[in-house]
């Protein structure tokens, strides 16, 4: 494939990595390391996962998460959909994270356990967020969708997006107001 052959994105820069150089490293992320296609294969699932939950072009997808792998992940596989992540400040109160989520009318958060809480004291206020995803399982929580099923339950997905569609929305962090 020639160099015009890949889109200039994320998703663009992953394929043309995958299909390229498949087993040079791609990212080392919490002591473990992921070649191209691995981590291209791992995109493929959480997109095909976002995709079976109905998330789709033009979807806002919060991810209201630290630095990780599970991050990462998702901030991939969001554009190949053509819907939008949208990350949250990890460190965010409930009032900052309600902003963001009812501003970007999120379809879906992606979020762990330690900030499941915050998503949960707000959740019935934000009409649009259908979808809570949680990296780990909640202590007494069988029923809570994980990011883990997520990837398994749903098979791969083809990316859907388009090089023209918006792949972010990015908040500024108010001093005094919202962002």
């Amino acid at each position: 494939m020639g160099p015009g052959a890949f889109p200039q994105t994320l998703g663009g820069v992953l394929a043309r990595g995958a299909a390229e150089v498949p087993d040079r490293y791609f990212v080392t992320v919490g002591g473990r390391t992921l070649s191209y296609a691995e981590f291209a294969e791992q995109v493929a699932r959480v997109a095909g996962g976002l995709a079976g939950l109905g998330i789709g072009r033009g979807d806002k997808v919060a991810l209201f998460l630290p630095n990780s792998l599970v991050f990462l992940l998702a901030m991939f596989a969001v554009p190949s959909l053509g819907a939008m992540f949208v990350p949250a400040h990890a460190e965010s109160a409930e009032r900052e994270l309600r902003y963001v989520l009812l501003h970007s009318d999120a379809r879906a958060v992606v979020t762990d356990v330690a900030r499941l809480p915050r998503v949960e004291a707000i959740r019935s206020e934000i009409p649009e967020l259908k979808h809570v995803v949680v990296a780990g399982r909640p202590p007494g929580r069988p029923d809570t969708l994980t990011f883990e099923e997520l990837c398994t339950a749903m098979p791969a997905s083809g990316a859907s997006g388009a090089p023209s569609d918006p792949a972010a929305i990015l908040y500024t962090s108010g001093t005094t107001g919202p962002p």
